[in-house]
């Protein structure tokens, strides 16, 4: 593990994938969302066109930084996203798009990973404050304050709101800004090495990667630092 000096004063978690998860997944909520407005087409079919379109708007950043963001901004995009995984609607596109946006804005509609609250437990037992770090937008605030135990959060910093998404500088610069605490002394937990892992390090925090599904792993890279297959285990680099 990476040796930091002082010790770590507040613990912050990504939101998505490391801390809930969309239940039903986003593929079916699509697929779902399209048949209702008369467009049947096969939810692994929609997973497939999600995941090119993810590749597709992951290649417009060869580096960390990023244009700024905003509630408008956040929305234009997602709906640039759906257009594009849906290019055969017209008709009731706006309708269905609004329909996918309400959705995700359902506290019932997202899940905690099972090792989540005994993470926050140890947090709790070591007197470390945690909150949460995510690129989202405004529907993450009636998120995480209808999902125990995430709605007992006082610091949480969105993307949006924030005004620059992870792994910008700007991003991490204005959060510590916001918890005058010296970087060295605020850990990051995601499971997206470039937003979360890469971001962070280069800002200077300390960051933990949680990889549930062992990738890095499978991949031969089983000792990569700081790495966690479950939250439980976040005693080891507190």
């Amino acid at each position: 593990m990476t040796s930091y000096s002082g010790a770590c004063r507040i613990v912050l978690f990504d939101a998505v994938g490391t801390l809930i998860w969309p239940d039903p997944p986003v593929f079916q909520v699509y697929a779902d969302a399209a048949a209702k407005i008369g467009c049947e087409i096969d939810a692994s079919e929609v997973s497939v066109r999600i995941r090119q379109v993810w590749e597709a708007e992951s290649s417009h950043y060869p580096s960390l930084s990023r244009e700024p963001t905003s509630e408008e901004y956040e929305r234009s995009r997602w709906y640039r996203i759906v257009r594009r995984v849906f290019p055969d609607i017209n008709s009731r596109f706006e309708e269905m798009f609004e329909s996918l946006w309400r959705h995700f804005a359902q506290p019932r509609n997202w899940r905690l990973f099972d090792d989540v609250i005994p993470a926050l437990e140890i947090c709790r037992a070591h007197g470390i404050p945690f909150g949460i770090a995510s690129n989202f937008d405004g529907r993450f605030l009636e998120i995480y304050r209808g999902i125990d135990p995430l709605s007992i959060c006082q610091q949480v910093f969105v993307s949006s709101i924030v005004g620059y998404s992870k792994p910008d500088p700007q991003f991490f610069a204005a959060v510590e800004k916001a918890l005058n605490i010296d970087r060295t002394q605020i850990m990051l937990v995601g499971d997206d090495l470039l937003n979360d892992i890469a971001g962070g390090r280069s800002a200077g925090w300390r960051v933990t990667h949680i990889d549930r599904s062992r990738k890095l792993q499978q991949q031969g890279k089983s000792h990569v630092e700081d790495c966690l297959y479950s939250l439980k285990e976040l005693h080891r680099v507190l």
